[in-house]
């Protein structure tokens, strides 16, 4: 039987939908649920403290909408897509945002279109990106140099 512990109401506004939900399997962030609307907020609930609110992570912006959504499952790091060609990866725990990645032309062509699917590698910081142009692309990077998590 599946009990339903609580409403998604109390995580995004009605006006916007959902893009992504993740919750955390590995790591000292087992139990974490993290949802993301269209309209760019984040949100993230302790499942193993059902009383307390979600937290706000990033406020809704209509001048940035999401179209794609990924948590690492081990790392503390989630990926957000946009329609404007970018990428943006932050912290879980504060939503401070780590880098960018963005819409670059080079002698190869165009390096990433409108952000559709993110998804992380199981363990390995690795985060493959589809595009609406059918590209795919795959990011990596070492998370051991940064001091920011």
């Amino acid at each position: 039987a599946c009990t339903l512990l609580r409403t998604p109401h109390s995580l995004q506004a009605k006006e916007s939908h959902v893009i992504g939900l993740h919750l955390q399997r590995g790591g000292i962030e087992g139990g974490l649920l993290m949802a993301a609307t269209n309209d760019g907020a984040i949100s993230s609930l302790d499942l193993r403290m059902m009383q307390r609110q979600p937290n706000l992570l990033r406020k809704p912006d209509a001048r940035d909408p999401l179209s794609s959504f990924a948590v690492h499952d081990y790392a503390p790091l989630m990926a957000v897509g946009s329609q404007d060609q970018q990428i943006h990866l932050s912290n879980i725990h504060s939503g401070e945002l780590l880098d960018t990645i963005k819409f670059h032309v080079g002698f190869l062509g165009i390096r990433i279109g409108a952000v559709q699917s993110l998804n992380f590698h199981p363990t390995r910081i690795l985060l493959a990106a589809g595009s609406a142009d059918s590209g795919l692309s795959i990011y990596s990077g070492d998370l051991r140099h940064q001091t920011k998590l």
